[in-house]
């Protein structure tokens, strides 16, 4: 058997064991980058904890079969595990603080689209990846998504105040 078919034997039996819809995740985050440079296609950097920690991005807890179909075929996907020492280090060179985030970069991979850190809805991450994904898309800043802050109570202090329990100071 030549080495070519030994190779492709190998490929095409480890993509059996992928079930349909079941996405597959690098963990080396410098060939990832190169993966992403070969095939001219964004990186999807998923921050999370555990053996499946890029579900819990969702605030559903699993992501839905759109997103998996725009993650399969816009991105290279990239799965970081903080419980991990490097994933820990890669996650602070991120500037990721909490469990999970999201990374996206430009199509070479030498520029960072967009940086959230914490979860997101499906809706909202579904529009992140539609966005990103888009063949058309020119980054030019790093975006970030921070929910609307809730509304407080406050006291607007007027400029002048009057005193009306003294009197009037005179000079």
């Amino acid at each position: 058997m030549t080495p070519f078919m030994a190779m492709f034997s190998l490929v095409v039996a480890l993509g059996a064991n992928v079930a349909p819809g079941q996405l597959t995740w690098e963990r080396d985050y410098r060939q990832a980058r190169q993966l992403g440079e070969r095939l001219q296609k964004p990186l999807a950097v998923f921050v999370g904890s555990g053996a499946e920690g890029w579900t819990r991005l969702a605030r559903e807890g699993k992501l839905d079969s759109s997103v998996n179909k725009l993650l399969a075929d816009g991105f290279v996907r990239v799965y970081i595990d903080v419980n991990t020492e490097s994933g820990r280090k890669l996650a602070d060179a991120f500037g990721l603080s909490s469990k999970c985030g999201l990374v996206i970069s430009d199509r070479t991979g030498d520029l960072q689209a967009f940086w959230h850190n914490g979860d997101l809805t499906l809706s909202e991450l579904n529009r992140l990846l539609n966005k990103y994904g888009s063949t058309s898309f020119v980054v030019r800043t790093t975006e970030t998504y921070a929910p609307a802050a809730p509304l407080t109570d406050a006291y607007v202090q007027p400029a002048s105040y009057q005193n009306y329990y003294q009197p009037a100071c005179r000079t």
